[in-house]
């Protein structure tokens, strides 16, 4: 029985690919933010999500390339709580431990909550790693902002998640 735990142990160890150290929690009662979070969680444990990041080169409004950025989410130790505003007009992350996000997320379809849950995710590891927004969107240019790391980290998220849903459709 032991040498069975183990095996499976191991191979569930071998499957994940990547140690996962950073996580989100949402303890609200939507159930479509819940499962968003939860599809969250399981992107950033695949080593896939992390080689997207790290083929681009640079991002808009930065110096610091996909490598740099998949290692500071790998390296970044933390559970992240989400947290949903009735009351703020926009999205806005500051903190080291909590992503807020407005209400119209209830409503957004699930691959676009995916896209910003992962956007804010990255300005909380931002924040948290550079005590700054060193690749965070800090341009109101619309052109420019879908090139930061912030939107191309959650586009790689959106992509990931239709593709899956795509292929489970095709079956």
């Amino acid at each position: 029985m032991k040498k069975t735990m183990l095996s499976l142990l191991l191979f569930v160890i071998t499957i994940s690919g990547i140690a996962q150290s950073i996580r989100l929690n949402y303890g609200g009662d939507s159930k479509d933010l819940i499962k968003a979070v939860e599809k969250v969680n399981q992107i950033v444990a695949s080593p896939e999500f992390y080689q997207q990041i790290e083929s681009h080169r640079q991002f808009e409004n930065s110096n610091y390339s996909g490598t740099d950025i998949a290692n500071e989410i790998k390296a970044l130790n933390k559970v992240i709580e989400i947290t949903v505003s009735t009351t703020a007009t926009t999205i806005y992350t500051k903190s080291t431990d909590k992503v807020l996000l407005n209400k119209d997320v209830l409503t957004a379809s699930f691959v676009a909550q995916i896209n910003t849950i992962l956007q804010e995710l990255v300005d909380v590891v931002d924040w948290q790693t550079n005590a700054n927004w060193d690749y965070s969107p800090n341009t109101t240019n619309t052109i420019d902002r879908v090139r930061t790391a912030a939107c191309v980290v959650g586009k790689i998220g959106e992509n990931m998640v239709s593709e899956t849903l795509s292929k489970t459709q095709l079956k």
